[in-house]
């Protein structure tokens, strides 16, 4: 079973700035087009991305909502440093 450690941070944060560049806030939900699902592994419930997103909400990584609404759900400031600070990041 897939866990929140399981789930690649850096990628979740890249997936949020990719959807504001779009002018679009994030959503846990699947299949819209302003999802972070689509940068969960395969396999991984619903209820594991907005886990996922509460866990960067109070990291400070992400501003938005965890209760289970749709989130709205935006990249801080902090949140792009650490994308900028990734190896991942240097990689490509």
């Amino acid at each position: 079973m897939i866990q929140v450690k399981d789930i690649d941070k850096i990628a979740v944060l890249k997936r949020l700035a990719e959807i504001e560049s779009s002018g679009h806030s994030g959503t846990w939900f699947s299949n819209v087009d302003n999802s972070i699902s689509t940068v969960m592994p395969e396999g991984a419930q619903e209820k594991v991305a907005l886990a996922v997103m509460k866990n960067l909400i109070s990291k400070g990584l992400v501003a938005g909502c965890g209760c289970g609404c749709r989130g709205n759900f935006t990249i801080t400031n902090k949140g792009r440093d650490l994308i900028a600070a990734s190896p991942q990041q240097e990689a490509e």
